[in-house]
């Protein structure tokens, strides 16, 4: 049955409120997380019609979003990945135990990033090349960090999802994303232990944090 907001300016999922809203122009002010809120709630058989122009709106809201983000050196300039990364949106929307709506209703933004990633790092698999190797303060070679966790893409939901932790730690994990080093035994190697002035020690646990607060923060 479809319920109206709490708010009394919001449709809530009251499809003849949203219809008023796709006529006087007033859904380009709504938030996308309200939309697609409403889109959950919605009958897909009774209000097809409306369901169906809110999803296209959330559609072209996304593509825009994504191909701003999106490296066009990639395969078709990233757009089929753009289009796989949408249509999971859509598949949340109408899906009844997606894994994905309650990430999708809570920060739209971000997990529509973060399934853009997804989608890169199964086509381009940049962590099955080989990595060199990183050493800790003792010089001992330790593994590169996994370039199948954190690839270059991730950086552009690191500001979305990681907003509010410390800038530093952040950009170690940008730093790592773009194929920096942790640490390197040649001192003249920019790395991320030499870029943020800090232990290579203390670098790598940084990168291991912020790995683990993205999963726990993207995890349904």
């Amino acid at each position: 049955m479809s319920v109206t907001s709490g708010a009394g300016n919001e449709p809530g999922t009251d499809a003849s409120a949203w219809i008023e809203s796709l006529r006087d122009g007033s859904l380009r002010k709504r938030r996308a997380e309200e939309i697609f809120r409403a889109c959950r709630g919605m009958d897909p058989e009774r209000d097809q019609r409306v369901l169906g122009e809110l999803l296209q709106e959330l559609a072209d809201r996304a593509t825009r979003h994504l191909r701003k983000r999106v490296n066009r050196n990639l395969p078709n300039e990233g757009l089929d990945l753009i289009q796989s990364a949408v249509d999971k949106m859509v598949d949340a929307a109408l899906g009844p135990d997606s894994p994905d709506a309650e990430g999708f209703c809570q920060a739209f933004y971000a997990r529509l990033s973060f399934r853009l990633t997804d989608r890169i790092r199964s086509a381009s698999r940049i962590g099955d090349r080989e990595q060199p190797y990183v050493r800790d303060e003792e010089g001992n070679e330790i593994p590169a960090p996994d370039f199948n966790a954190i690839n270059p893409e991730q950086a552009l939901v690191i500001k979305e999802l990681l907003a509010d932790v410390d800038p530093r730690k952040r950009r170690a994990l940008a730093l790592v994303s773009m194929g920096y080093l942790v640490s390197s035994a040649d001192p003249d190697k920019q790395t991320v232990s030499s870029l943020l002035k800090v232990s290579p020690r203390t670098a790598e646990g940084w990168v291991r944090e912020m790995k683990a607060l993205i999963l726990e923060r993207t995890k349904q």
